[in-house]
């Protein structure tokens, strides 16, 4: 994505999900491509009504297998002579994955053991502890996080996000954080709601535990996985369930087994 916005003249626009990806494309463009910096706007999904009447060369949408949702394919019809679509994880839960490429061009791409045996990505090694009820969880979660390594605990639910971080001891970054990414960054431990499920890149997590999460998603799975696979150390997946979750929502851990990714189980 960077290589081509810096190789393409003209007016660019580059489309994420959320503000900390737009923080960290903006911190990459200012690294790598910072003499056209000036040539370049980073916006939201929500910010259609910024750009819609203005003209580009081209439009990068990252993680755009959002692009297909309701709220946003008007982001679609937005005047660029090029486009460009960037996803790890094309799952959709309405069925709509073709319309992910018929939005932005012709998928072409390795697929996850090409990438892991030329070295380009990480294997993570997956692990999911069932246990009763969410007092386990808690408990379980603790246990792990006795074992001092740079992890990032996933929790959807703000309250609950909240009372971990009191009972923990450690930061909780949400919608509501200023400058999530420092955050991330400065601590070794630390728990994040959605909004660091994509795109973050971080080489040095060696450990992602999921206690809280969006149903049986897969994309949201495979998204949060996918932080760690750009480790350069020897990561690993965690995921606490309840039974209820698991016997409910199993379809999600088909992001991991459909890729040929191996899964523990302990129970």
């Amino acid at each position: 994505g960077l290589y081509a916005l810096a190789r393409i003249k003209g007016r660019k626009l580059v489309v994420v999900p959320n503000n900390t990806l737009k923080e960290q494309w903006n911190e990459r463009i200012n690294e790598f491509i910072k003499e056209y910096s000036d040539e370049v706007e980073v916006v939201t999904y929500h910010s259609h009504h910024k750009v819609r009447g203005k003209k580009y060369t081209l439009v990068v949408f990252d993680e755009c297998h959002h692009l297909p949702a309701p709220t946003f394919i008007k982001l679609s019809t937005i005047n660029t002579k090029y486009r460009i679509g960037l996803s790890g994880s094309p799952f959709r839960e309405d069925g709509n994955e073709h319309f992910v490429f018929a939005l932005t061009g012709f998928p072409v791409g390795l697929n996850w053991k090409d990438l892991i045996g030329r070295g380009v990505v990480t294997k993570p090694r997956f692990k999911l502890y069932v246990v009763e009820n969410k007092n386990e969880k808690v408990k379980r979660l603790s246990m792990l996080l006795r074992i001092p390594v740079r992890t990032i605990v996933f929790c959807d639910s703000i309250e609950f996000g909240k009372m971990l971080s009191k009972k923990l001891g450690i930061p909780f970054v949400y919608g509501g954080t200023r400058r999530r990414l420092d955050i991330i960054r400065s601590h070794d431990q630390v728990i994040v709601s959605r909004v660091g499920d994509e795109g973050i890149s971080l080489p040095d997590v060696e450990r992602t535990i999921e206690v809280d999460f969006l149903f049986g998603s897969r994309m949201q799975e495979s998204q949060r996985y996918g932080r760690l696979m750009h480790s350069k150390r020897e990561p690993q997946h965690i995921i606490i369930m309840t039974r209820r979750e698991y016997e409910k929502y199993y379809k999600r851990l088909m992001a991991i087994t459909g890729r040929g990714f191996r899964l523990e189980v302990v129970t």
